[in-house]
């Protein structure tokens, strides 16, 4: 599975965003009351999702996106979405020798938007390791999380770790979040 994870990350790396979304747009784009609150404007995102599934369809002619790729850094953005439904537990459970046991966590869907999306949460999904110098002129790993996510079309959306089974994937760029860092 580790392999397969390796690989699937390496294609989704070869993408560029397609369009980005300004996480506090409201406060420079909207006149002033149009959006309430952060919860409003992040169902602007929706609009940014549709359009992306709309280019997809529009480049392949085989229907829009099925499946969305987030990291869990931005497990919390989608839950605000109005028509994000989350899943039930993606952990296995089961009973030992009297006691309950944990078996597995399963790579299950994270929710769906719309019930039109299928949302993976892939830990690690968008995580990148860059080597700097620090003030004291010594290397150091800094890694962190790059908030975006990927729009796709599948041909089996249950299918999210065969790279065959891509057609298309559309990314976009969150900008203004605040990214998890991480130094090592």
């Amino acid at each position: 599975m580790k392999n397969k994870i390796t690989d699937l990350l390496k294609f989704l790396s070869t993408h560029i965003p397609l369009t980005s979304w300004d996480y506090e747009g409201f406060k420079t784009i909207a006149p002033e009351g149009l959006y309430d609150a952060q919860q409003d404007w992040n169902q602007t995102l929706v609009t940014k999702i549709n359009q992306t599934s709309a280019t997809i369809f529009q480049d392949t002619m085989k229907g829009g996106a099925n499946v969305i790729l987030i990291s869990s850094n931005l497990e919390n953005l989608f839950r605000t979405l109005e028509y994000f439904t989350p899943e039930k537990s993606n952990i296995l459970h089961g009973v030992k020798d009297g006691r309950c046991q944990v078996y597995e966590k399963t790579h299950d869907r994270y929710g769906t938007i719309a019930g039109r999306f299928q949302v993976y949460s892939i830990p690690d999904l968008t995580k990148v390791m860059v080597e700097m110098y620090d003030s004291k002129n010594e290397l150091k790993k800094v890694v962190y999380e790059e908030s975006k996510f990927f729009v796709c079309k599948l041909k089996d959306p249950t299918k999210i770790f065969d790279i065959k089974n891509y057609i298309k994937v559309g990314v976009i760029k969150v900008s203004q979040l605040i990214p998890v860092n991480l130094i090592e």
